[in-house]
């Protein structure tokens, strides 16, 4: 196993489990659901987000409604290519987007 897919596999577990919790807290409709190295998650109207990570680039990639983001490490964090925005502060964005009310992912920890 490569390093990438050591790192990335930490990543993607922290943020299955930590939405997860988020999205009970924030007593949201919103199903997370993790295959390998894709994690889904469907919110209320049925819309999705899915964050996978891409090994060739290594990169994690997010698609939203809003547009597709890709993300690599810089100095201990995920950093997207194009705006320059962290990870979690990305998907604190999209997933408040998408189920049209705040969620809290602080507690997310790689």
């Amino acid at each position: 196993m490569s390093e990438f897919s050591q790192q990335v596999g930490v990543v993607l577990d922290a943020l299955t489990e930590g939405i997860e919790v988020a999205g009970e807290n924030a007593d949201m409709d919103l199903e997370v659901t993790r295959a390998g190295n894709v994690i889904t998650l469907e919110f209320e109207d049925r819309s999705q987000m899915v964050i996978n990570s891409h090994e060739a680039a290594g990169e994690v990639w997010v698609a939203s409604k809003r547009g597709g983001f890709h993300f690599r490490p810089a100095d201990g964090q995920w950093i997207d290519t194009r705006s320059g925005k962290e990870l979690l502060a990305l998907l604190t964005e999209e997933i408040g987007f998408h189920a049209g009310q705040p969620i809290d992912l602080s507690a997310i920890r790689f």
